[in-house]
């Protein structure tokens, strides 16, 4: 389980798993799935495939939404609880 705290002002985001990970003290390391190019601390979308939980905050409509997303594929299972 884990709970996501997002800055004030954030629009929207992407979260999701990674599985077998291992890293070295730099950072610098690997996924089977999911991986960030390498990086323990992602700065971009991670590889396929990997399931991803989406959300927007505050839209047009004033409205926040969220879903789980299969689009680069299925790696883990994941659920939202708003």
């Amino acid at each position: 389980t884990w709970s996501v705290d997002v800055p004030t002002g954030t629009s929207a985001g992407r979260l999701w798993g990674r599985t077998s990970c291992s890293f070295h003290a730099s950072g610098q390391g690997k996924c089977n799935t999911g991986d960030c190019g390498g990086l323990l601390n992602c700065q971009g979308s991670g590889q396929p495939p990997a399931t991803l939980a989406e959300y927007t905050l505050n839209d047009r409509n004033n409205r926040d939404t969220y879903d789980i997303s299969l689009v680069d594929g299925f790696n883990i299972p994941l659920s939202i609880t708003p």
